[in-house]
């Protein structure tokens, strides 16, 4: 075997072994997405132990205005396609508003919240 080939061999290989813990954890890479990206301050996922965070101030906030929803089901509600058109706020809602913040990361990570976001299935 030549040197290139060598090369190219063990380039592959580190290059394979790579991609596997991103697949391995990629719902564990959504939660981390979804907390650092500071989607808390608006939602919630009950049935993941996530709690949205209130801000001081919210206590004295319009009670008759509309609440973020908690997303506890909402892989039961959407899919893929929608999720990430609603995320980087390419489309609107039902009630024709887009989502609040664009999503601002990688598109792998992207693709790791929406597919966290799609295991949520908790019936409510």
């Amino acid at each position: 075997m030549n040197e290139k080939t060598t090369l190219a061999i063990v380039a592959a290989a580190v290059l394979a072994f790579a991609a596997i813990p991103a697949a391995a954890g990629a719902a564990d890479s959504g939660k981390d997405i979804f907390l650092s990206s500071k989607c808390t301050k608006c939602h919630s996922i009950k049935a993941a132990g996530i709690e949205r965070q209130k801000s001081e101030d919210e206590d004295m906030a319009d009670p008759d205005k509309k609440q973020p929803p908690d997303l506890s089901d909402v892989g039961t509600r959407r899919d893929s396609e929608w999720l990430h058109g609603w995320l980087t706020k390419e489309i609107t809602n039902d009630d024709g508003k887009k989502h609040k913040m664009r999503f601002r990361g990688e598109e792998e990570e992207l693709d790791a919240l929406v597919e966290f976001l799609l295991s949520q299935k908790a019936a409510k």
